[in-house]
């Protein structure tokens, strides 16, 4: 349907006669641009996805991705980059007015998914050449518009490290297993209506 420097759109018919918007970003790499910098490319994205749900007249989508920033990074939290909220009940506002203009809220699972004690692996991608402390970052993210949350499976929104009997992570830390497959690790979501 559309085609950008950083990402693509989708439009899938739902099988009530209804669609929506997939998005698929991928913003640049940090290894070769700073937070800022991305924070900026964010907020051009965020722009493009605006008016892309604008001219199509719907409020139903879902942005999904290799971010390059962590769900609490600015390019990801602030009004003008993808307004995206920890809180679906927020997100179920749809939308929120600032300065005089309107911005679509989305809701960012992958708060939850950082760090959880359940999982072998804290995040989507492992990294230790910066000063922060961070080691795991979510990267890879999906965000949905207030309006899909009802649709949505949450709790089975989640990082894969295994493919059947294949780990994607490396046997002894746990980590992407870059060698093989990729530094990143993939995340997998369900949606209750059927898309055709």
């Amino acid at each position: 349907m559309l085609d950008d420097d950083y990402f693509s759109a989708f439009k899938l018919k739902l099988n009530n006669d209804e669609f929506l918007l997939l998005f698929s970003v991928h913003l640049p790499s940090r290894t070769r641009m700073d937070k800022s910098q991305i924070n900026a490319h964010a907020s051009v994205v965020a722009d493009g996805i605006k008016k892309a749900t604008a001219n199509h007249n719907t409020t139903k989508s879902i942005i999904i991705g290799d971010f390059n920033m962590n769900p609490f990074d600015d390019g990801m939290t602030l009004v003008t980059g993808f307004n995206a909220v920890m809180c679906p009940n927020i997100a179920k506002k749809i939308r929120r007015t600032y300065l005089k203009k309107d911005y679509d809220f989305y809701y960012n699972p992958m708060w939850d998914i950082m760090g959880k004690s359940s999982s072998n692996v804290k995040g989507t991608y492992y990294y230790t050449n910066t000063m922060e402390s961070l080691y795991w970052n979510t990267f890879d993210q999906v965000l949905f518009s207030g309006s899909l949350l009802s649709d949505i499976i949450i709790n089975e929104i989640k990082v894969i490290d295994h493919l059947g009997d294949t780990s994607l992570t490396t046997a002894l830390s746990n980590k992407p297993n870059f060698k093989v497959y990729s530094d990143h690790l993939p995340i997998s979501i369900s949606y209750k209506e059927e898309i055709l």
